[in-house]
């Protein structure tokens, strides 16, 4: 035991007598005693994870719901009134404390994911205490003494070992919330440097190009805005001390910027070395923050497209940054007092973990606002048993939100195969989505998941692409893919050669040519570079006619100021066009009426939406008022889906009955000359698996239909599972 925490044990006996003394109940009693600790912590150079008060716990039993008093990490401790461990009813209180410390160890283990007998059990009334722990069958506790010099210095040493937290939502959100100390300093100040970006009077900086691209591609839907939102904003805003009704899209952006940075922190933290990187305080943040950013440190986990596409990376060049430079380090030490040593955990607790992260930082009220409803664990898990997926299959979410049925593919897979290396547990496995910060969750969700099994020797892609499910990359007769691309500069037209494209070097070719577009290099210039550098000369003379107009265009765009992240983007895009066809195609697509798409971008996917044939043929029954999940299940079925195989979508259930998805209902793609049977359609009206989404059945419709939530969700919710002959 070392001697700093001896010499504390002594004044902490003496403070905890004082407290004892003077405190008339348990709730005085426990916060004396936590102040007294925390000084001790401190004093002794233990780090000091703030106690969540009363947390609550919730078991497998949804009914069963507990308030622990105080979990510091693996130390949970059950305070009692001052000295209610003698007298005549002691028993009594002594063994309801240890029943209480139990059921919380218990019901935490659940919750984070380690063994039940990592963690250290206390009972403690001020003047008396008593420790227990599991020992693998059953609980075991030492007899109760006085609370002395070597129970206090037990007590510290517990601390020590075991009171950092195991990375997990809750712990997140108390730490590095919105809300919380960090949170309530760095993002207002995020929101005033993007505000301050798109000022008349402001130059063309990389914050103003990426905030207006992504707004024009992802931002559209702050423009439904309900009364709880409105409340939201307001009382954020007061607590900030910012307007955020006034901009509620500049909000939206510097919240998802505050949510991606914290992602890509604790997805570094969770690889050894990295976090050594990042968490040492000799080095200046603004060094630390390149190496977070330029993907340096993922890199040399062995990743190579961690941050592909990233659109929230602005605020290491903006010049704000001396605003809020100390607060990014704060934000760093705050994180580095959780143990993120997933290998302590159950693969149930790690998968997805940012899912968790972002509904924890973003209120219900904001998420469904802007129509986002995740997908439960457990929903994932039943449409991978109903359309019987194994583990030797090939799997593609085309809306893969924070990746929740790859983390479930996933999970079977190394229950399968408990050796199996990275690469190995990811062949086969794709996801795309058109959000940039659910692309970055899930990406470091897969990196907490596989933190044990990256290899640099063997890096691997990340299968996650940000891409739009209905506008893919498309193969070509030429031998090559084409996609085009809606920009502030107008609609634009690329191609790139199938050989570029399916080589390993394709992700690590566009992002050298980024940065020699960005050194404002010629197209040829560029092509002379990249030639000797990745071998472009075996390449065929009309691969390289196409690669040449490819960073033509993409040096055109440079010059009038909207590179941006293209290069990035346009690797994704063409990554995702590439993807094979699939066995097993499942997912939660987004449920949003066509009225309620970005008018430029209805308009622009119209022609391949009556290409597939979603639409009613009846105009007076609102023949496009579909719902754009039938788009991207027909869209599914043509690009992604192998013949004979199988989807399993969960859907709004008004596309089974309503006039205007009569064209859905034919289960037909006419260009394609493929028919589609449906096994069955599940109805989960009266399960309600979707947070904060009231189902109910209207009489006389058909299974599953329902009514809208907020203008563009349906609140039913069947699976609709298809064959494909």
């Amino acid at each position: 035991m070392s001697s700093s925490i001896e010499l504390e044990a002594s004044g902490l006996v003496t403070a905890a007598a004082t407290a004892t003394a003077g405190s008339p109940n348990e709730e005085n009693l426990r916060h004396e005693l936590e102040n007294a600790l925390e000084s001790a912590c401190g004093r002794a150079g233990i780090v000091w994870t703030a106690y969540q008060l009363e947390r609550t716990l919730r078991g497998r039993d949804a009914a069963k719901t507990r308030f622990t008093d105080v979990a510091h990490g693996g130390v949970v401790i059950e305070y009692e009134p001052p000295r209610s461990f003698s007298g005549g009813t002691a028993l009594k209180v002594i063994a309801h404390a240890r029943d209480q410390a139990d059921e919380y160890a218990e019901m935490l283990a659940e919750e984070e994911g380690p063994p039940l007998d990592e963690y250290s059990l206390i009972v403690w009334d001020g003047a008396h205490i008593s420790f227990g722990r599991y020992d693998g069958a059953e609980f075991g506790w030492g007899p109760i003494g006085p609370f002395s010099e070597a129970s206090a210095a037990r007590l510290l040493q517990m601390l020590r070992n075991d009171g950092a937290p195991l990375v997990h939502p809750r712990v997140l959100s108390q730490l590095a919330g919105p809300d919380s100390d960090v949170g309530s300093r760095l993002l207002p100040k995020l929101y005033t440097a993007v505000r301050a970006s798109i000022k008349p009077t402001s130059t063309t900086t990389k914050t103003r190009l990426l905030y207006i691209e992504w707004r024009r591609l992802f931002g559209q839907v702050v423009g439904v805005q309900s009364d709880r939102l409105k409340n939201l904003l307001s009382t954020q805003g007061r607590a900030h001390g910012q307007n955020y009704e006034e901009d509620p899209a500049a909000y939206l952006y510097a919240l998802n910027t505050y949510i991606a940075v914290v992602a890509k922190m604790i997805a570094a933290m969770s690889l050894h070395e990295s976090s050594q990187d990042i968490t040492d305080g000799n080095v200046p943040i603004a060094s630390r923050i390149d190496l977070l950013e330029s993907g340096q440190l993922f890199a040399a986990a062995g990743i190579l497209n961690m941050l592909n596409g990233d659109f929230f990376a602005w605020y290491q060049d903006d010049q704000a940054w001396p605003t809020y430079s100390d607060d990014l380090s704060s934000l760093i030490d705050t994180l580095n007092v959780i143990n993120f040593d997933v290998s302590r955990k159950n693969a149930e607790s790690t998968r997805d973990l940012f899912k968790g992260l972002y509904m924890s930082f973003v209120p219900r009220a904001l998420r469904h606002a802007l129509g986002e409803y995740y997908t439960p664990d457990w929903l994932a898990e039943h449409a991978l048993d109903q359309v019987a997926w194994s583990p030797a299959e090939t799997l593609l979410d085309p809306t893969a939100g924070s990746g929740t049925f790859m983390l479930e593919a996933l999970k079977r897979r190394l229950a399968a195969n408990p050796l199996a290396s990275a690469r190995l547990l990811l062949e086969g496995l794709w996801g795309l989505d058109l959000n940039p910060l659910a692309v970055l969750a899930a990406r470091a969700s897969l990196v907490v998941f596989l933190s044990d099994r990256l290899d640099p020797a063997d890096p691997i892609r990340l299968p996650v692409f940000l891409a739009d499910a209905i506008n893919p990359a498309r193969a070509t007769e030429g031998g090559g893919y084409e996609h085009e691309l809606q920009t502030e500069m107008g609609l634009m037209k690329f191609r790139l050669p199938v050989d570029v494209v399916n080589d390993d070097e394709f992700f690590s070719l566009l992002g050298r040519a980024r940065d020699l577009i960005d050194a404002d290099y010629s197209s040829g210039r560029i092509m002379a570079a990249l030639s000797a550098e990745f071998d472009l000369h075996t390449l065929a003379e009309a691969s390289r006619v196409d690669l040449a107009e490819f960073f033509e265009t993409l040096s055109k765009l440079h010059l009038q100021g909207w590179n941006g992240v293209w290069c990035a983007v346009l690797a994704d895009r063409f990554a995702a066009g590439s993807i094979p066809r699939c066995n097993f195609v499942v997912g939660n697509p987004p449920w949003v009426k066509w009225s309620h798409l970005p008018p430029g971008y209805a308009g622009f996917i119209k022609a391949r939406c009556l290409e597939l044939g979603v639409f009613s043929v009846d105009r007076w029954v609102g023949g496009i008022e579909s719902d754009v999940s039938t788009v991207i299940t027909y869209e599914a079925v043509d690009k992604y889906l192998a013949d004979s195989g199988r989807l399993a979508f969960f859907i709004t259930g008004t596309v089974f009955a309503n006039e205007s998805s009569q064209g859905f209902r034919r289960w037909r793609l006419d260009a394609a000359g493929v028919d589609m049977r449906v096994d069955f359609v599940e109805d989960f009206a009266a399960v309600a698996p979707f947070e904060g989404v009231s189902n109910h059945a209207t009489p006389g419709d058909y299974p599953g239909s329902g009514d809208e939530l907020s203008g563009c969700v349906s609140c039913l919710d069947p699976t609709a599972q298809l064959n494909k002959p």
